[in-house]
């Protein structure tokens, strides 16, 4: 069992080590850490635990949405290196209200991080293969665009939010 934050690397080497090996199981979502083709040629069933951790994976991207917009770590250090000129802190932090923030990707996770991210006031974009129902652009004022390309010309803040395979590539 391996998970997206620390995944275990499944190569061929491993496949050819681990003679009893029937299953990789991924809690969360993505199985790019895989050698699905050695996986295939063992006979090993690679398996994923969907939406056990997509709240979480959601917060974690908010959370790191609002780090990088407020200077966070940058203003931590100065502080944890036992200065305080405020000026340093600020001149690279801003507020995210009234940023244009897009997720490319708008499945479980990314539509929940334009949920969490609608309280801030924010402009959410959104681009996807499968675009959103007109009631749930409509509750989070949702842009939609076509194509990753169109969205981030408008957006500061862009986030991505799907599996790695050759379509999303």
């Amino acid at each position: 069992i391996s998970q997206p934050f620390w995944p275990a690397y499944i190569t061929q080497e491993r496949f050819e080590k681990a003679k009893n090996l029937k299953a990789c199981i991924t809690a969360g979502i993505g199985s790019d850490h895989v050698d699905l083709q050695a996986a295939c040629e063992k006979g090993v069933t690679v398996a994923e635990v969907t939406f056990c951790n997509s709240i979480s994976v959601a917060e974690h991207v908010c959370m790191t949405i609002l780090n990088l917009v407020r200077n966070f770590v940058p203003s931590n250090q100065i502080y944890s290196d036992g200065g305080w000129n405020i000026a340093d802190c600020v001149k690279r932090s801003y507020d995210v209200e009234g940023m244009s923030v897009g997720t490319i990707a708008a499945g479980r996770i990314g539509l929940a991080v334009l949920r969490r991210m609608a309280p801030f006031d924010c402009e959410l974009h959104y681009t996807d293969r499968h675009r959103l129902s007109p009631e749930v652009e409509k509750e989070l004022n949702l842009t939609f665009h076509e194509t990753a390309e169109d969205m981030v010309k408008v957006c500061d803040v862009v986030t991505i939010n799907c599996p790695l395979h050759p379509e999303t590539e």
